[in-house]
């Protein structure tokens, strides 16, 4: 998804079967840039047929992050409060996502059986997106503040989350087959960057055209731009040369064997314990986010784009190189660049708790330290998904993964709503402590997040050496000595391999 050497917009000199850089020929080169791309054999794919792959999902990547930004933003929130959803009705459509994720092991099994992943992708990733079209324009039409308006639309939301789960194990399984294993943490690293940087340009601009006070047209107008976007991410995709994986015909693979597999893994179960505890202690609190920002810190649309994903984005960006290039260089650099986030991302969250209406400079620290600690997370938990899984099965582990990341985000997210519901009308301070509606869900948040941290041990590779022997070497270090230096400057700089 990231390329570490690879610009992510396509230079034109370089796009197949370009034979000048006249204006004559710059339309023929971008369509060709853009034509489809045939499902071939592994041992046919050229190196040049990886690197364009890279480069594209990359491109794909810069649209495709300001339609997930998008749909799951402050904005969507703000529709739905004005279509007459409560707080409960909001935990609900945040948990819808990972309600859909439990679909992930029957794509998985799809995927396995037939052998398709890149067509398999293509036509559910359109049906997908184009769902969001439905969403909005259906809400011009229906009435305002009916349970029946929500449950259609929540149903219409329901089943584009559906089709794109669903394609996830081909997408993971299609593009990590791509990318060579020694550049997966700069890789990922920099699709992650370019992304955020994608992802804040677009809604700091599309949050300002919706103001402090939007009307309904305004958020129809929001929501078509961001669904063509996702529609771009696709057509992207369709350019990126497919590689065949070989199928068992005569002993087609078992539904519950693909999904039993992965969790009798003796090194990826701790892992997934992890995911789904620390799934349902983050949504407990950050199911209920988009409201703290907009009710209780009192934020327009435009300064929450502002923190997410601008300031949020700009952290995640100088986060992801330097952690991408630590997951590859550090001996067991994805768990410990694993550990090391979690830490931050379980304690950072409490600084919301101290934060009163429109008290930037507590919202700006947390956010950012919260780009830096998410950033490296989510680069070391790719790496870590990868590495452990064996090269075949990629799309079952990340079914797996998928599913009890699903449960724990899903069931979070729904408390977050019943708590939110609980708590209407509390407003205590005791200090710089405020507790309210919103915020107290996250204070009960922080608590389970960093009881999960005592799991984190548990999460080893046969390779790894216990966590001591890390920290150890860091203390040993001499800030006055060069040596010192040198050292650091390697475990930063790219893989010796590339």
């Amino acid at each position: 998804m990231d390329d570490t050497t690879v610009s992510p917009q396509p230079a034109l000199d370089e796009a197949p079967h370009q034979t000048s850089s006249t204006s004559d020929n710059a339309p023929r080169s971008i369509l060709s840039y853009f034509r489809y791309r045939p499902t071939l054999p592994v041992e046919e794919i050229t190196p040049r047929d990886r690197h364009n792959g890279m480069q594209k999902v990359i491109l794909a990547w810069v649209a495709g992050s300001i339609f997930f930004e998008g749909i799951g933003g402050t904005p969507f929130v703000g529709m739905f409060r004005m279509l007459g959803a409560t707080p409960a009705w909001i935990g609900l459509l945040v948990a819808l996502p990972s309600l859909a994720s439990l679909a992930t092991p029957i794509g998985s099994w799809i995927m396995a059986r037939t052998g398709s992943r890149k067509r398999f992708f293509l036509r559910f990733s359109y049906t997908g997106r184009a769902m969001w079209l439905v969403v909005i324009f259906a809400g011009l039409i229906l009435p305002h503040g009916s349970s029946a308006t929500l449950t259609f639309l929540f149903g219409c939301i329901l089943f584009g989350r559906l089709a794109m789960a669903l394609t996830q194990p081909a997408w993971w399984s299609w593009v990590s087959d791509l990318i060579p294993a020694e550049r997966f943490g700069e890789y990922w690293g920099r699709r992650q960057m370019w992304g955020r940087i994608s992802g804040a340009v677009g809604l700091l601009i599309l949050n300002w055209f919706l103001g402090a006070d939007p009307t309904y047209g305004r958020f129809v107008f929001y929501f078509t731009i961001v669904s063509l976007f996702g529609l771009f991410d696709i057509f992207i995709h369709r350019g990126v040369t497919g590689i065949r994986v070989k199928v068992n015909r005569e002993e087609p693979p078992q539904f519950h064997r693909l999904f039993i597999e992965p969790i009798r893994d003796r090194k990826f179960r701790p892992l997934l314990i992890f995911i789904g505890c620390f799934a349902f202690a983050n949504q407990l609190g950050g199911g209920m986010l988009h409201l703290m920002f907009l009710e209780d810190f009192q934020l327009t649309y435009f300064e929450i784009a502002l923190y997410m994903p601008g300031l949020l984005g700009i952290m995640w960006v100088i986060g992801s190189r330097f952690w991408g290039r630590l997951v590859d260089n550090l001996h067991d650099g994805r768990r410990i660049v694993f550990i090391v986030c979690s830490v931050v991302v379980a304690t950072h969250v409490l600084i919301f708790v101290f934060t009163g209406p429109r008290q930037h400079s507590l919202i700006a620290t947390a956010l950012a330290l919260g780009g830096i600690s998410w950033s490296g997370y989510h680069i070391a938990l790719t790496a870590l998904i990868i590495g452990m899984s064996p090269s075949h099965a990629r799309g079952q582990y990340f079914a797996a993964y998928a599913v009890f990341f699903g449960i724990g985000d899903m069931l979070g997210a729904i408390s977050a709503g019943q708590l939110a519901e609980l708590f209407a009308g509390l407003n205590y301070e005791l200090g710089p402590l405020h507790l309210t509606q919103f915020r107290t869900p996250y204070l009960i948040s922080a608590g389970l997040r960093v009881s999960c941290l005592f799991l984190l041990p548990f999460i080893r590779e046969p390779d790894s050496r216990p966590i001591g022997v890390f920290v150890r070497r860091i203390f040993s270090l001499n800030p006055f000595h060069r040596g010192t230096w040198v050292y650091v400057r390697s475990k930063l700089d790219r893989p010796r391999s590339m």
